[in-house]
């Protein structure tokens, strides 16, 4: 299909600012909208609201903007507005910050077009006024506001006036960042849009000089440029520090596991034991990789490590794991190995379990079945019940 050139001023790469005679007609018939776009725009938000799964339906989905008005040009968006009703919520605000966040992720990921315009998604509150000439219901399939044509012709001179101070200004950020400053201008920019439009509508100085620097891609620019500080000074604070941690403990590590393997020729219990000590600082502060001279091989005694030193450590590592099994088991102060044929109940349920060891004169119902700890009672094991019955 054909695309009408648009009417351009002499000497001028501008043509956004002198309205058309007709709708577009890629998107109306004259004033009416073509079905198969109409379908299109009403899928994609139909989606777009599904995916959300919110408790309360939408009120209507409108197409406003320059695409539904005199002023639609080459750059001209598609506005796609999904009309909601926040009272309905119990913290509107909340609710449309969310929206807000959904519908910025969705227009950022979905490069959705409709011969070459970008459609441009937004969540709308029914009581949010609307500055726009042209606003048509898609749900309806008529016109809430259809717009008139009159002729208008702004200079560029003004538009590029008011534009091109901005410009230098967000050039002037590149080369010389300050996030501070960057978020300034894109609440300025913002501000400056929406005062235009509620003052002299879509035709306002404001809004066209806007459009410029949107579609000159000076937004975009600010915009990357704000994103890239602001996850600069996220990441500046934490790297090194991150980065050091990671080393010293891989350090750590490595020396534990080293120091290990010249200590036990096997893996057990004992040297999974006296690597997570080490790791803790518990044990072998003293020891140094230098002491011994056949790095990584067990070391003979005589040669960095006594016989007297190594039977010291390894009688400290069996005391802890001694230990370890001490203070488990049975509640209270008493510890130790329970029983697990010998549930402590109360209210009928298992709260506990006795203590593996019989007290004096005491006897039990079943042979006990032994286990350090009492999360270990949940299981049998290979039997298909705990030990032997009397």
């Amino acid at each position: 299909m054909k695309i009408l050139k648009l009417k351009q001023k002499e000497k001028s790469n501008i043509s956004e600012y002198v309205n058309q005679e007709i709708l577009n007609p890629l998107i109306f018939d004259k004033t009416t909208i073509k079905p198969k776009v109409k379908n299109v725009l009403i899928k994609i938000a139909e989606y777009f609201w599904k995916e959300l799964e919110m408790p309360y339906p939408y009120k209507d989905i409108i197409l406003l903007g320059s695409s539904a008005n005199y002023n639609w040009t080459q750059y001209s968006d598609i506005d796609l507005h999904i009309l909601v009703d926040l009272n309905k919520y119990s913290d509107p605000d909340l609710v449309k910050k969310y929206f807000n966040e959904v519908k910025n992720n969705w227009n950022k990921n979905h490069k959705l077009k409709i011969n070459n315009s970008n459609i441009e998604l937004y969540i709308q509150d029914i009581n949010e006024p609307n500055a726009s000439q042209g606003i048509y219901s898609l749900l309806k399939d008529k016109w809430i506001k259809l717009p008139t044509y009159e002729k208008i012709e702004i200079p560029d001179s003004e538009i590029n006036k008011k534009a091109d101070s901005y410009k230098k200004e967000i050039d002037n950020l590149i080369n010389n960042p300050d996030l501070e400053k960057i978020k300034k201008l894109v609440q300025h920019l913002k501000n400056l849009r929406k005062t235009g439009l509620e003052k002299e509508g879509e035709y306002s100085i404001e809004n066209l000089a806007f459009k410029e620097l949107r579609n000159s891609g000076y937004i975009e620019k600010l915009l990357t440029l704000k994103n890239k500080i602001v996850d600069q000074e996220l990441l500046s604070s934490t790297t090194i520090t991150k980065d050091s941690n990671i080393q010293e403990k891989k350090e750590k590590r490595d020396r534990c596991l080293r120091i290990a393997d010249r200590k036990y020729d096997k893996p057990s219990a004992y040297k999974s034991g006296a690597v997570v000590k080490c790791r803790k600082g518990m044990i072998w502060k003293g020891i140094k990789e230098a002491d011994n001279p056949q790095a990584g091989k067990a070391a003979p005694y005589g040669s960095g490590f006594s016989k007297v030193h190594e039977e010291l450590i390894l009688e400290k590592v069996k005391e802890t794991l001694r230990t370890w099994f001490k203070r488990k088991g049975t509640p209270g102060k008493k510890g130790g190995w329970v029983d697990c044929n010998a549930p402590i109940r109360k209210d009928g349920k298992v709260t506990g379990y006795k203590a593996c060891g019989r007290e004096e004169g005491e006897k039990r119902s079943k042979y006990p079945s032994c286990r350090p700890t009492p999360a270990q009672c949940k299981t049998p094991g290979k039997g298909k019940k705990w030990g032997k019955t009397k």
